[in-house]
């Protein structure tokens, strides 16, 4: 029941749930085109391996032994140990160095003179807004940091680096507004790490070795042969060493400039933004429906009217007509056929009857409600007769595939059946029938029923409620002040 009731919700707002959907699509799409048009992402990323000496191994055993780090394998510490050296400062400064070396003096003064972009430059003042004010809500001050500084920040946040499981090899990817600055920078960090690796190696080994001459020349004075000796062949293995681990870390692969660049993607963002947009959808359906308090479903009919409600109108039968004559097909329209005659205690057979559809809000209303009842009636083996107003009547008879509307005239006899009028709520009702086929004018109101005569036909009340358009209160107020009306709900 719950989830024909957002069903029917969600068909009645279908409108409003494309037109979300595809604007929210198309937005997102449009703004990733205007970013990747304008503001392009490249991404290049360089290879470097590192191979670990016995020394890194043995520490990173005793760290994991000694339960300071997590994990089975030493070879992950030092590996996310490397991870962190690479995104030290000091590797940045290294790199912002180079690149300021290793560019042609032509180079720089062309892009110290080149104008950004409009887009770009005010992408740039509204970032550079947002993140003064940002600061100086949380720090009380928008002191911004000198140009050296940004652009050792900016290396470090244009970095990215991605351990290749199960192998000695990083993967370092740099972001740039230009396929070559990607591939520059991604390289030139590569480089400047190397060169930082063996800076500490060098420096390392040439403390040891000053340290293991020092003590050999101690050695030497105190006539100590054998300590000699040892100090000596831990000197040569050491300075060996050195000299091995020259090449512990290298670049294997350099970064190549891109082709295409990495972010934004229109598709991708078109598609979340749609997703977005639908979900949002949603959510206001189920915000209007918690928070509202009209009949908009067959579930909230029900609670408020119970039993005496007939059903939701098919859209096959609900759809405005000319009024000529016509075939409407029975798309689904079978069950609410089916169901509404049984409800209302139609047999074959049965005497005749007068079923005065009125509408709350409009004529349109309970001239849609009217078609279905006649739906109904032609379902149970009765002949009908629709009357929409004073100018419009029609005979109705059904096939299998669809209910046929044939115009009478105004004095045509009534030939028994079911006679099924439309009219606004609180209206008199368009003619009352005898039991001889006579049509006399009344203007008896709709609530009121006649008491059961020998010479009158029955006489039904259906009240056609449009959706969302009545008061449950309203509703509630109807049903208990007439008990012998029934109800339909119309989209």
């Amino acid at each position: 029941m719950i989830l024909q009731h957002y069903l029917e919700l969600l068909v009645q707002y279908r409108r409003l749930v494309v037109a979300g959907t595809l604007a929210a699509a198309v937005g997102a799409g449009a703004l990733a085109w205007v970013f990747l048009v304008h503001l392009p992402v490249y991404i290049a990323t360089a290879s470097v391996t590192i191979l670990p000496s016995e020394a890194e191994l043995s520490f990173s055993r005793r760290f994991l032994r000694d339960g300071s780090g997590r994990g089975d394998n030493p070879a992950d510490v030092m590996m996310q140990t490397h991870v962190e050296y690479l995104l030290s400062r000091r590797v940045a400064e290294l790199t912002l160095e180079r690149l300021e070396h290793e560019a042609p003096p032509e180079e720089a003064e062309a892009e110290a003179e080149a104008e950004p972009g409009l887009l770009r430059g005010l992408a740039g003042q509204a970032v550079a807004s947002l993140r003064a004010a940002y600061k100086a809500i949380n720090t009380g001050t928008a002191a911004e940091a000198d140009p050296h500084e940004k652009a050792v920040n900016g290396i470090r946040k244009a970095l990215d680096v991605a351990l290749v499981e199960n192998s000695y090899i990083m993967q370092i990817a740099a972001h740039a507004a230009t396929p070559q600055a990607a591939a520059t920078i991604a390289n030139t960090v590569a480089e400047a790490y190397v060169q930082r690796v063996r800076e500490l190696q060098e420096g390392s080994a040439a403390a040891l070795i000053a340290e293991l001459k020092a003590e050999l020349a101690k050695r030497q004075v105190q006539l100590d042969p054998q300590g000699a000796t040892n100090l000596r062949s831990q000197l040569i293995e050491l300075e060996l060493a050195g000299e091995a681990t020259i090449e512990q870390v290298r670049v294997i692969d350099p970064a190549v400039p891109p082709l295409h660049p990495a972010s934004p993607k229109v598709v991708p963002a078109g598609v979340a933004g749609g997703t977005i947009g639908f979900l949002s959808c949603i959510l206001l359906i189920i915000v209007l429906d918690t928070f509202g308090s009209t009949a908009r479903t067959s579930m909230d009919m029900t609670r408020v009217v119970g039993s005496r409600f007939l059903g939701r109108v098919p859209p096959a039968l609900s759809g405005p007509w000319a009024g000529t004559d016509r075939r409407l097909p029975l798309r689904g329209a079978a069950s609410f056929a089916a169901a509404a005659g049984a409800r209302m205690g139609l047999i074959e057979g049965r005497r005749d009857i007068w079923i005065r559809v009125a509408g709350i809000d409009d004529p349109l209303t309970a001239q849609k409600a009217a078609v279905g009842i006649a739906a109904a009636c032609t379902t149970s083996g009765l002949p009908v007769e629709l009357l929409l107003d004073q100018q419009r009547r029609f005979a109705v008879r059904r096939d299998r595939r669809a209910l046929e509307f044939k115009a009478l005239a105004q004095d045509e006899p009534f030939v028994g059946g079911a006679v099924i009028t439309a009219s606004p709520f609180l209206q008199p009702p368009l003619r009352r029938l005898t039991s001889g086929g006579d049509a006399t004018a009344t203007a008896r109101a709709p609530e009121t029923v006649a008491p059961a005569e020998p010479d009158l036909p029955r006489e039904l009340v259906v009240v056609a409620v449009a959706v969302g358009k009545v008061h449950e209160d309203l509703l509630a107020t109807l049903a208990r002040n007439g008990e012998k009306r029934m109800f339909v709900l119309v989209p």
